[in-house]
């Protein structure tokens, strides 16, 4: 109590009496700090101002930093051209092994027509070879009889043998390419035999060979165009050189190129429409034989693979083993299926997978 009448007592100049001057003190207190609200509305307002821009400079230093790690990537020696290349390189290894697995598809469903062809195109020229030998003068039948019995017969036989050869078998485009070429210039021959001696023989011949080329023995559209045109080339050659007239020859070429056009055009539908149904095929195998999370194969195919090992084991009196592996992480069994554990799985078969195709290919 004596304090406080104390500080009543005392007078300030400035302010007036003590209690007057207590009480002005302490409202300009309470309206300057906390009664009036004017520092309230600007403490709420910098709160949002420093919340955008500490939202901003995080952005901001995010940016510069993914700059300055590309930046790094590219100083570092080319890494998007490094990473371009070997993307490339991948794409490349991928279309030749696609490429590879497509000729083996090929060539096994079109084995059967190639040797049936073969074997009808050797009965064909039997029967020119008797017809040859009936209408032919002498002079000109002894050198057709050559090269049809001492040429082209023995080419296609050799080449319809090489069909039953399994090791023959991934060279049966270039064989089937030389002895198509190998007939195409021996008819040429045999025309060529028929014009030096003044013998008027039909050229037709020569168109009967093209579309044989083209849709009866299996050839791809490279090889049967590429020899397609080399007997045009082949006829040309022949008959510029006996002076056939030039009206029968423009007429004669014509057709033969007719002929070619149509069949390189029908031979590129023929193959595009293979890729597409061995690119469907592998596909269907894929859904049918794997799973769709790992890439593993599925009981049923791991039954077929395995049933063809053990035969082939059997044939070959080799033994054969078997390899069980689990693969245990902790990360396996702690993540989500949906997010890592199938794609870690996936890793691992797949790093298997392409270990076993190296070791059997």
């Amino acid at each position: 109590m004596r304090i406080k009448r104390k500080l009543k007592t005392v007078h300030d100049p400035k302010m007036g009496s003590t209690s007057a001057g207590v009480k002005r003190k302490t409202g300009t207190k309470k309206t300057g700090t906390k009664t009036t609200g004017t520092k309230a509305p600007v403490k709420t307002g910098t709160k949002k101002l420093d919340a955008a821009d500490k939202d901003f400079n995080n952005k901001r230093r995010k940016v510069l930093k993914d700059r300055a790690t590309g930046s790094k990537a590219k100083v570092k020696g080319g890494d998007i051209r490094a990473q371009f290349n070997a993307r490339k390189s991948a794409h490349a290894e991928k279309v030749k092994k696609l490429e590879a697995a497509y000729k083996r598809y090929h060539a096994g469903v079109f084995l059967l027509r190639m040797r049936w062809s073969l074997l009808v195109a050797m009965v064909l020229f039997l029967a020119f070879a008797v017809l040859d030998s009936i209408s032919l003068p002498p002079e000109v039948r002894d050198g057709v009889l050559g090269i049809r019995l001492g040429l082209i017969g023995p080419m296609l036989l050799l080449t319809w043998l090489a069909t039953y050869r399994k090791r023959l078998h991934p060279y049966l485009q270039r064989l089937g390419g030389v002895c198509a070429a190998v007939c195409g210039l021996g008819i040429a021959g045999i025309i060529w035999i028929a014009r030096t001696h003044a013998f008027p023989l039909p050229y037709e011949g020569v168109i009967l060979a093209t579309v044989f080329f083209y849709f009866l023995t299996g050839l791809r559209f490279a090889v049967a165009s590429l020899c397609g045109w080399l007997t045009f080339l082949a006829y040309l050659a022949v008959e510029l050189i006996s002076g056939l007239d030039a009206a029968v020859l423009l007429y004669n070429l014509f057709f033969l190129a007719t002929a070619n056009v149509i069949g390189s055009v029908g031979c590129y539908f023929l193959e595009y429409a293979t890729r597409q149904n061995f690119l469907a095929l592998g596909l269907l195998q894929d859904l049918a034989e794997k799973d769709p999370l790992t890439g593993l194969l599925n009981r049923r195919a791991f039954g077929e693979r395995a049933e063809a090992g053990w035969r082939h084991a059997q044939r070959e009196r080799q033994p054969i083993a078997v390899a069980m592996m689990i693969a245990a992480h902790r990360i396996l069994a702690e993540t989500d299926r949906r997010t890592g554990r199938f794609d870690a799985v996936g890793a691992v078969a797949s790093t298997l997978g392409v270990g076993f195709l190296q070791r059997a290919g």
